[in-house]
């Protein structure tokens, strides 16, 4: 009798750390699910600097001081994608901003068809640009508000570097990246619908107003997020 107990006592304990172990153990199928996530993610993000790196070749040849944009752009996707860690939808949302320009700027040429797209472009930045700044301090600063605050200061500080840069290439590689520029019905000629000093006023004001709307939705999420981990104790 005692031998039986002994035996059944055994074979629950081996049962037991069996069970334990299973747990322990990886999911095979949610292991080939999230590599083959990661797998598909990157073919799309290799495939998209491909594309950045045939637009700088391409522009090279039509104009040397424009492509150096493209290539800073492709300097900047492979730098933020191996040295910095953020969400995937930050970073497809930086590639978009990227291609946005790319197309807005060379193949449509939509910021020479559209008087102020440029302008909603400079609005709409900062909801990109912040999250991308949360996210890299986000483990170096613990108050969020404050965290958020900093963001915008960097949108702020990233888009006077900005309008700088462009400045120069204008002045020194024969760009046309400052002033507002409509091409004319014959698709060869542009005329100047806004100076250069005005359009860069104009872009920081707008990327003013994109940053308040970005710090007003962060620090309303973070106040509210902080009254349901409250609530919840």
């Amino acid at each position: 009798m005692f031998k039986e107990v002994q035996e059944q006592k055994l074979k629950s304990e081996v049962d037991f750390n069996q069970a334990k172990d299973h747990l322990k153990r990886p999911n095979n199928l949610s292991v080939n699910s999230n590599k083959n996530k990661k797998e598909i993610t990157d073919y799309i993000i290799y495939l998209l600097w491909a594309f950045i790196l045939f637009v700088f070749a391409y522009d090279l040849f039509k104009s040397p001081g424009r492509s150096m944009f493209w290539l800073f752009e492709l300097s900047a996707a492979v730098f933020i994608y191996y040295k910095l860690k953020i969400p995937n939808w930050v970073y497809f949302s930086i590639l978009g901003l990227f291609l946005t320009n790319i197309f807005g700027e060379l193949f449509i040429g939509i910021f020479y068809k559209v008087k102020n797209v440029d302008k909603v472009l400079h609005s709409l930045s900062p909801l990109i640009v912040g999250p991308f700044f949360y996210y890299i301090f986000e483990k170096r600063i613990e108050d969020k508000n404050i965290l958020i605050l900093f963001s915008v200061a960097l949108i702020f500080s990233w888009a006077l570097v900005w309008e700088v840069l462009e400045y120069f290439f204008d002045l020194y590689l024969a760009t046309f990246t400052t002033g507002v520029k409509i091409r004319v019905f014959n698709g060869s000629e542009f005329i100047q619908v806004m100076d250069p000093l005005t359009d860069a006023i104009y872009d920081m004001l707008f990327t003013i107003i994109g940053a308040a709307v970005f710090a007003g939705i962060a620090l309303t999420l973070n106040r509210r997020y902080k009254q349901i981990t409250s609530s919840g104790k």
